[in-house]
């Protein structure tokens, strides 16, 4: 099973149903996910889902519990009605941080709600945390919010004795987390 967070344009989501039996994908922008409908409604092993991540996981996970998941987590900065496209993110000024910034509060709800032990977790663009030799560069705007800022050990502290993590500076950044 494969669980998605952050639909937007659904190539992710394509790809993951021609991989596995079951995907879950969650998009919070309704322009998005509405235009997206014919293409998720093509796809019969995807179930998808409108609505903040840290909300719909839950749902998701209390069904699924047991079962190996792969999860691709790329939620981050959401789109909504005017935005400024910046170094290949969108930024939405009238967001809080924990909606353009997700990633912790997933990580800890998935962990709450499953038990991760043989689960995969692949994290799309870790230009956001800290630069690098990144492909496409590093993201300059990440300095105007104090949270990211701090970086990402918070993936340490909930992975390092269960999980190795790997660190790729490819496109704009991956962090692959996988059981020991």
């Amino acid at each position: 099973m494969a669980v998605e967070t952050g639909t937007a344009y659904c190539e992710g989501t394509k790809y993951l149903s021609e991989i596995f039996e079951k995907v879950f994908t969650i998009e919070m922008d309704a322009d998005f996910f509405n235009v997206n409908s014919e293409i998720l409604s093509q796809l019969p092993n995807v179930q998808a889902y409108l609505g903040k991540t840290v909300d719909k996981l839950p749902e998701i996970l209390e069904a699924n519990k047991d079962e190996p998941t792969f999860f691709w987590l790329d939620a981050h900065l959401p789109r909504k009605g005017q935005h400024t496209y910046a170094a290949g993110c969108f930024i939405e000024q009238s967001y809080s941080d924990e909606i353009n910034f997700p990633l912790e509060q997933e990580l800890r709800t998935i962990i709450k709600n499953k038990n991760v032990l043989n689960d995969v977790f692949l994290i799309d663009d870790l230009r956001i945390y800290e630069d690098g030799p990144y492909e496409v560069g590093n993201w300059e705007e990440r300095y105007q919010y104090t949270n990211i800022l701090m970086g990402y050990k918070f993936v340490y502290d909930l992975f390092e004795e269960t999980h190795s993590i790997e660190k790729s500076f490819k496109d704009e950044g991956y962090l692959l987390i996988k059981p020991l």
